[in-house]
């Protein structure tokens, strides 16, 4: 349809007053007399207004179509703006998701870390009681070899004035033994400086862990 505007006459205008008496809001009065006069110009501007349309006077498609849904302004969102919070949103998320990122990576390497630590506890402590074990049985070698040379030095003693031919056979012995109780006795100094580096090795993993 085409527009309407000042000059204009006829059923469309007759039509056109009808619609804009009938909008409660509004308060005109118009005569129905199918002139579109000053009056009713007047009244197309003001309903313009009301609806929020561009402001001309000409009843044009825009204006139209605004009286023809019922003439009511168009309405007021009553809720804040979310394409800005929704915005403002992301960037938290995503600062979020940055950090949880970063997090989650330098938990991955503690987590391998302490794997390693660990890994290390348990071969120090499995160095240590390897070594415990071989004390033990060093240990009880070089007790059985010193008794017998305490007792062999004992008849030896007795021999020497008797026997002293024996004695000599004796002696031979006894130092036999004793370069074998050295033997023993170097390799549990050795196993009890290897135990105190695996306590340290040991305690470093416990110190690194807390």
């Amino acid at each position: 349809m085409a527009n309407l505007k000042r000059g204009d006459q006829g059923n469309e205008v007759k039509d056109l007053q009808k619609k804009l008496n009938a909008v409660p809001k509004l308060g005109v009065k118009l005569v129905v007399d199918g002139i579109f006069g000053p009056k009713t110009e007047a009244a197309v501007k003001k309903f313009q207004k009301h609806v929020e349309v561009k402001i001309t006077g000409v009843y044009d498609a825009e204006t139209r179509k605004r009286l023809e849904a019922g003439g009511e302004p168009p309405p007021k969102m009553t809720v804040e703006d979310y394409k800005s919070r929704l915005e403002k949103n992301q960037k938290v998320l995503e600062n979020n998701r940055k950090g949880f990122e970063d997090r989650s990576r330098e938990l991955a390497a503690a987590q391998k870390t302490l794997q390693e630590l660990l890994a290390r506890a348990k071969a120090a402590q499995d160095t240590v009681a390897k070594l415990i074990n071989e004390n033990k049985a060093y240990f009880t070698e070089w007790l059985a070899i010193a008794q017998k040379i305490a007792a062999n030095q004992k008849t030896f003693e007795t021999l020497a004035k008797t026997n002293p031919a024996k004695a000599r056979e004796l002696l031979k012995t006894i130092e036999a033994d004793h370069k074998q109780a050295e033997k023993v006795l170097d390799r549990l100094r050795k196993n009890q400086q290897a135990m105190i580096d695996a306590d340290k090795d040991v305690k470093k993993v416990i110190d690194a862990v807390s």
